[in-house]
């Protein structure tokens, strides 16, 4: 059974588990194991969740936005039709095994595979004016579902002022002329219940060998209701505070309640896996709202882009036969959630997945079978390859949701420009893509060519971090100089000139730019981040202790803080504290290869060569061209474990890497 919910984070849900106010995720992660999850960048949920279903990053399943050309020269939701790799449930359908599918992103139209789905247009069962929207049978799989998908649905108008009242307790004193949030709120909680409807009938009704339910209330009720939770925030008026303050505790309150009554359908044979795909800002750093003096009923500030409320680490929790009892598991990631459920159930992973199996959650450890691809076409595989006709009132219902919630602008009536601004932002994603997952010179080239369509302060911001990975710090320089007009004030801009400084051994004109980003925030990580690795670069280690301190204060999640923290604690000689934060990194983001070279500096000198041995290999797999780990492991076969053959063979490595460095970068050097 895999259980999504958007946007969870144990900052919220860990306070809430102390207190014992989720006694059934308590019972889930005492029984089994549970850590962070990594997501991907860009942090949008249609991309994550198809992730997640793949095991594959989104250049390679395809669905990269909220929305894509209809074909008929405007734009709707993404559809199913759009992925270009199989989701687990296609793979399982075409080995004999049943799934059971309910409201997964870009799941419409419903693939026609062994068992059931209710796909994402299913719960839409009302417009933001409240218009019921007509059952659809199109919106399940297979048709005989849809007698009973029907009854299922719930709307805000069946809920009764006793179920709202845990979320606002003083619903009754609402004066409904001036005040209609409460209104949003029921709307969104009957889609959940619908969702929950649906999710229960089939793991009571059918048979299945995986469940997957995707529950998206925690998100949809932080973008509307996070800026009222404790501590209050400035913006927020005293009115608005107490009457929202406890949506989100109930939510997550009310998450649980229905996360007890799966488990109890589930049973104690059945493998459990609940996630979130990114975590939600709760706290201190809430994104900075500041109400328009033109129009005070609308905001403006970094708070005003949803993407700025998303935190890059999810949960997870893994319950079931055979997993480890009340252990932490670290590393994982969301491309790691299918290949783990494919080994659970003896199947295969795929070599063209980008994910990992999760065998440190098990005991004995999962065996893991190869496979090159389940691409191919295969019978049952319930791919839909055709044609889809879509429900009109049904589509601008999702389209104005996603509206609502920030994620997109109003479509406006020229189609034509609709579809560029799709396009334009499905490019943008892939750049992302690409540069988050060290395919620099690709992102390069795709915001190059976005670059040429608009003139865009953000792309061009992007295309400047590209050439200062790339070494290339004179373009880097003659890109950002083209930023003009109010742009060239915001922190990000002046972040990315002080990250080209820095690159350039430019340190004090680089803390300039980094203590004037920071100027007036004091709630942002990243500039006391870059500031500490400053004072590391200048040896400065108390100062940058302090820096990184102060960082960890604001956002203990933030890995690179972590590590450059270890650093300097392992400068100052507190070896076993910079140890600690070593793995704090490294389990918050395992993909960091320098992180893990940090690591193994730190266990040479506290004399724990196997240790340092084991991480020295994890940065060489992580970053295959990198010739420094191999030199480090060289010496240190010879040194410490007297293995001649060894040293040698890490040795010619590091060499041969060097040479194809060199060559690489003489091109440019001419």
């Amino acid at each position: 059974m895999l259980i999504g919910w958007d946007a969870a984070d144990w900052q919220f849900i860990d306070p809430l588990l102390e207190a014992g106010r989720m006694p059934n995720l308590d019972r889930l992660i005492a029984g089994g194991v549970r850590g962070n999850i990594s997501t991907l960048n860009p942090i949008l949920s249609p991309m994550l969740w198809n992730s997640i279903a793949t095991g594959k990053l989104g250049d390679k399943h395809d669905i990269l936005g909220f929305t894509e050309p209809d074909g008929k020269g405007n734009i709707r939701p993404v559809f199913s039709t759009s992925r270009k790799a199989k989701a687990i449930w296609n793979i399982l359908s075409q080995n004999g095994l049943r799934s059971g599918v309910v409201n997964w992103f870009a799941s419409h139209p419903p693939e026609k595979i062994l068992g059931c789905i209710a796909s994402n247009k299913y719960r839409l069962s009302q417009t933001t004016d409240d218009i019921a929207i007509p059952f659809a049978a199109d919106c399940v799989h297979p048709p005989e579902l849809a007698e009973v998908a029907g009854k299922l649905r719930v709307v805000s108008g069946d809920l009764q002022p006793s179920q709202i009242l845990p979320f606002i307790p003083n619903l009754f004193s609402i004066d409904e002329t001036k005040e209609n949030r409460h209104r949003t709120l029921a709307r969104y909680l009957a889609e959940c219940v619908t969702i929950h409807n649906m999710a229960t009938y089939l793991a009571e009704h059918e048979q299945w060998d995986l469940l997957a339910v995707y529950y998206d209330t925690i998100d949809h009720l932080g973008h509307g209701y996070m800026e009222y939770h404790p501590p209050k925030m400035a913006h927020v008026s005293d009115e608005d505070f107490e009457m929202f303050r406890n949506v989100m505790t109930a939510c997550y309150e009310f998450h649980d309640m229905m996360l007890g009554r799966l488990m109890e359908l589930a049973g104690p044979e059945t493998h459990i896996i609940l996630m979130s795909d990114h975590g939600f800002q709760s706290g201190v750093m809430r994104p900075t709202l500041i109400r328009d003096k033109k129009d005070p009923s609308r905001f403006t500030g970094p708070g005003a882009d949803p993407l700025a409320w998303h935190r890059t680490q999810g949960v997870l929790v893994i319950n079931g036969p055979g997993v480890k009892k009340d252990e932490l598991v670290f590393g994982a990631t969301l491309l790691d959630v299918t290949p783990t459920i494919l080994a659970m159930l003896g199947l295969p992973v795929g070599d063209d997945m980008d994910g990992k199996v999760l065998t440190q959650a098990f005991d004995p450890p999962l065996e893991v079978t190869r496979i090159p691809s389940y691409e191919p076409p295969a019978e049952n595989d319930g791919v839909y390859r055709g044609e889809y006709a879509d429900d009109p009132y049904a589509a601008q219902a999702s389209l104005q949701q996603l509206v609502d919630l920030g994620y997109i602008d109003p479509p406006g009536p020229d189609g034509e420009k609709n579809v560029k601004q799709a396009m334009f932002e499905r490019n943008s994603v892939l750049a992302q893509i690409y540069y988050s997952s060290g395919r620099t010179e690709k992102a390069l080239a795709v915001l190059q060519e976005l670059a040429r369509i608009r003139t865009d302060s953000f792309v061009l911001n992007r295309i400047a971090m590209c050439l200062i990975d790339l070494g290339r710090h004179a373009e880097a320089e003659e890109v950002i100089a083209k930023i003009t007009g109010e742009d060239v004030d915001r922190p990000a801009f002046m972040v990315t000139q002080g990250q080209v400084k820095f690159a350039q051994g430019k340190f004090d004109e680089a803390f300039e730019l980094f203590e004037r980003a920071g100027a007036g925030n004091h709630v942002r990580p990243m500039i006391h981040m870059y500031l500490g690795l400053i004072h590391l670069e200048k040896k400065r280690w108390q100062l940058a202790k302090e820096s990184f301190e102060r960082a960890l204060a604001i956002d203990p999640d933030d890995a690179s803080s972590h590590d450059g923290l270890a650093v300097a604690l392992r400068e100052l000689g507190n070896f076993e504290d910079a140890m600690f934060h070593h793995m704090k990194s490294v389990s918050l983001m395992h993909h960091n290869p320098s992180a893990h070279m940090n690591l193994a500096q730190t266990a040479v000198l506290m004399h724990q060569y196997d240790w340092a041995i084991q991480a020295l290999k994890i940065a060489a797999e992580l970053s295959p061209e990198w010739p420094f780990p191999h030199r480090i492991l060289g010496r240190l076969y010879r040194t410490a474990k007297n293995d001649l053959e060894k040293s040698h063979e890490h040795l010619k490595k590091a060499a041969e890497l060097r040479m194809k460095y060199l060559q690489k970068m003489a091109p440019q050097a001419n």
